[in-house]
């Protein structure tokens, strides 16, 4: 699962690095991503449901205000954070002597943790109980409406 994961990281960085060393290294590594990935897709979740539902419509201009619940989005930069620091903590304890700097793949895993944690976030936030129906666009219904009443 490891190599489908961080498909990237498949060989060490240097050819004089250990490649027996490098399997655990790279699996440990796919086990940080899947980790916090789910950890914070459902931390995000939790947060934009109370969050929506908690929203309320005082006046009618309230419906096309700025939809704030999207800003739990911002923690998707966190997975990114801490899978680099993960990374560089293990890089350094298993391969302290390699040739290579951490930062080129650390930057990599990061970037790619902080995508799969946004993008599965999005997906979680598209299910129909996540956003209250008062805030659902809903064009179909509008034009749906307007055929009935001209028939």
């Amino acid at each position: 699962m490891d190599k489908l994961l961080l498909f990237w990281m498949i060989n060490p960085p240097h050819p004089e690095m250990e490649v027996e060393a490098w399997g655990p290294f790279r699996a440990s590594m796919a086990g940080w991503l899947v980790l916090m990935v789910l950890l914070m897709v459902g931390v995000i979740g939790a947060f934009y449901f109370i969050h929506s539902h908690r929203l309320k419509i005082h006046f009618p201009t309230d419906v096309f205000r700025p939809y704030t619940p999207l800003k739990w989005l911002w923690l998707t930069l966190i997975p990114g954070v801490v899978l680099f620091l993960a990374y560089r903590h293990n890089y350094l304890v298993s391969f302290p002597d390699a040739p290579t700097s951490f930062i080129g793949r650390a930057v990599g895993l990061a970037i790619w943790g902080m995508f799969l944690t946004f993008v599965f976030s999005v997906l979680v936030m598209a299910f129909p109980f996540m956003t209250p129906a008062k805030f659902r666009y809903r064009p179909f219904a509008i034009v749906y409406r307007r055929r009935r009443a001209q028939s």
